[in-house]
């Protein structure tokens, strides 16, 4: 009993000497009352002591909280930055003490975004961010925290700060995410322009290295940055084609199943490297890889076309002889048309079924043992390159095209045009050559502007009385035409192709937006609700439901149903995003800023773009409802005064900025 009696008199003792623990648990109870109840400074005060009687992580926690609280309340005040450097250093205590969920992380980072960085040092902001970048070694679960540190640290001006940030993504992040960020971060430009690009470099190690991810996914993104880099110099671009096709190697040699289009990006690259040499020297190099890469691959044709510029239409008969395959043609098509992947698959199909008829025709083949004539069916809003890729198509070929516009056909005895004037002005477009005319191209824009539609006089003329005499003339037939010498002659339009082209937006419509077409699938099809499931049809909006279009939604619009039936490829062209419209300002062989530049140069003078600028010039056109007609007309605005003054300057340089395309388009 001794024993038991001696040892609750020393606990007393103890508990007598002890700090008053139970006290921090009243004031932080204090505290949370105070603060749900919105009294900020009184929590503060509670929290505060809690604080000073036991050093703990949520005190901390509650009192960035509340002195955040406040900064609502005190804009514009000397105590403003009181509070937010308090909120600041408690934040970080917390953050510090190992407690902290993904969630707070974002809370400082929602802290930091709110203030006026003017108002504070670069110390301060500084250590905010180190903390909060040492959460995106912690929490890589949801990924927002580190686009938010990046975006954040681009904001303040704080280049190490984002760098550090990439290279903890690329070192350790989910592959989906990078891969879905790739090109916006691996764009990103550092004050130092010699300063490798770190992220790039642990990105690569990972491609030889990580078995966890899809390696041959990893090294053909990086190919086709490399690819796609613009660059100032020849030496510049000669590195990006070496690295590129180190790459597109890499990823066909990991899968070359999976990845079987690199063989054909590193031809163009080859190609392009004996078109635009660095030097005599490289373009004996790129003759002999090409050489070589035939010799390693059988299987593919070597594309004579591929090897100069565009041919002429002046000799079909050449053309024939140098028939290219589908995916010869759509490798050309990608080289002058951004996007649209799809359609220029279609686009490829027609023309490789259009010269097999011509070259069945010159081996005296009978029409009946001949592939049938393949009608395509081009459709989707104005200035997304509908008519830009029925041109080229004919320029690849090597045969006359003729862009025809549809609306101007009325039905045979009535005013207007006739279906026999397309052939006659074909003949012009192939310089009065009847037998290479017979094998062109008719490119039918605005087709849409025939379909059927109610008329007072009972008659459709312009409609449905303009597409019937169409029908002969697709399926081939001879049309009474008068030549260049005004005699009559015949034509046989048995071997020339049609392509029918229309936004189908409807006459009676006012909405930019949303054509007649797309309210036809949407609420015709789809009841005007987004279908429940997991396809493309549960994701649908009313303006672009075109897409989705099936050939009896055509014949709803006013097209007949015998020209429906009869056209057997369908192809809708989509709004051009603003990426895309960055991309076309540069990537097309004829992209609008190398003919700039070329002009220059012919004045002596050598023009340069940075990224930043093209970048507004991308943006601006986007506004404008981001077709590729609104991309010209605003550099046609900035442009017109340098193409004004500068040949009259001394000038031998000039570098289009971002700030001098502002000023430039702010003018009237």
């Amino acid at each position: 009993m001794k024993d038991l009696d001696s040892r609750i008199k020393e606990s007393a003792v103890q508990l007598k000497d002890a700090p008053p623990n139970l006290s921090f648990y009243e004031y932080m109870a204090k505290g949370k009352a105070a603060y749900k109840l919105g009294r900020y400074d009184e929590a503060i005060s509670h929290f505060t002591e809690a604080n000073l009687s036991k050093k703990d992580s949520e005190s901390n926690l509650y009192l960035a909280r509340s002195h955040q609280k406040l900064l609502s309340r005190l804009a514009d005040t000397v105590a403003y930055k009181e509070r937010a450097l308090s909120s600041i250093r408690f934040y970080n205590e917390f953050l510090r003490s190992g407690d902290a969920t993904n969630s707070n992380y974002e809370e400082v980072i929602d802290l930091l975004q709110s203030l006026d960085q003017k108002q504070f040092n670069f110390d301060t902001l500084d250590e905010a961010l180190k903390v909060c970048e040492s959460g995106t070694k912690i929490f890589f679960e949801p990924n927002s925290l580190h686009v938010r540190l990046f975006n954040l640290s681009v904001n303040l001006g704080y280049p190490d700060q984002a760098e550090k940030t990439l290279e903890h993504v690329a070192r350790h992040g989910n592959i989906e995410f990078i891969l879905d960020k790739f090109e916006d971060l691996l764009l990103f430009e550092f004050d130092d322009e010699n300063k490798p690009n770190t992220m790039l470099n642990i990105l690569t190690d990972r491609i030889y290295h990580d078995d966890t991810i899809d390696r041959g996914h990893m090294a053909s993104c990086i190919a086709k940055y490399y690819r796609d880099d613009e660059t100032d110099t020849p030496h510049e671009r000669e590195f990006n084609r070496a690295m590129a096709i180190k790459f597109f190697k890499h990823a066909y040699d990991i899968d070359s199943v999976k990845y079987h289009e690199a063989r054909e990006e590193m031809e163009i690259i080859f190609i392009d490297g004996i078109e635009r040499p660095l030097s005599k020297k490289t373009k004996k190099k790129y003759e002999n890889l090409l050489t070589n890469f035939y010799k390693e691959h059988p299987d593919i044709k070597p594309a004579k076309l591929l090897q100069g510029s565009l041919p002429k239409a002046n000799s079909v008969i050449t053309a024939v002889e140098n028939r290219p395959n589908p995916m010869e043609i759509a490798a050309l098509l990608s080289q002058y048309v951004v996007g649209q992947e799809k359609a220029i698959e279609k686009f490829a199909v027609l023309g490789s079924e259009h010269m097999k008829r011509i070259q069945a025709k010159f081996k005296n083949i009978p029409i009946d043992d001949i592939p049938k004539k393949k009608l395509l069916l081009v459709h989707g809003p104005p200035g997304c390159g509908k008519t830009y890729t029925g041109q080229t198509l004919a320029k690849i070929l090597g045969v006359p095209v003729l862009e025809y516009n549809a609306s101007d056909l009325t039905e045979s005895g009535y005013v207007g045009a006739k279906s026999e004037d397309i052939f006659e002005q074909l003949v012009k477009e192939a310089n009065g050559n009847i037998q290479d005319a017979q094998h062109g191209i008719v490119l039918l824009d605005e087709f849409d502007k025939l379909a059927s539609k109610d008329s007072p006089q009972g008659r459709d003329v312009s409609g449905s009385g303009a597409q019937k005499p169409l029908l002969k003339i697709v399926e081939g037939t001879n049309v009474k035409i008068f030549d260049r010498t005004k005699y009559e002659t015949m034509f046989d339009t048995t071997y020339v192709s049609f392509i029918l082209m229309g936004s189908f937006a409807g006459l009676d419509n006012n909405h930019s937006d949303i054509s007649t077409l797309d309210r036809i699938v949407y609420y015709g099809r789809y009841g005007g609700k987004k279908a429940i499931g997991f396809g493309v049809e549960s994701r649908i909006t009313e303006s672009g439901a075109a897409k989705l279009a099936e050939p009896e939604d055509f014949v709803e619009f006013g097209i007949l149903p015998e020209i429906i039936d009869r056209t057997s490829l369908f192809t809708y062209y989509q709004h051009l995003s603003q990426k895309e419209l960055r991309r076309i300002l540069t990537e097309p062989k004829d992209s609008i800023v190398k003919s700039y530049i070329k002009s220059f140069e012919m004045d002596n003078i050598e023009l340069t773009f940075t990224n930043e600028s093209l970048n507004l010039i991308a943006e601006t056109a986007y506004q404008m409802k981001g077709s590729a007609r609104s991309l010209a007309k605003v550099m046609g605005k900035i442009m017109l005064p340098l193409e004004f003054t500068l040949p009259s300057q001394n000038v031998k340089e000039y570098k289009m900025t971002l700030d001098k395309v502002r000023k430039l388009l702010e003018q009237d």
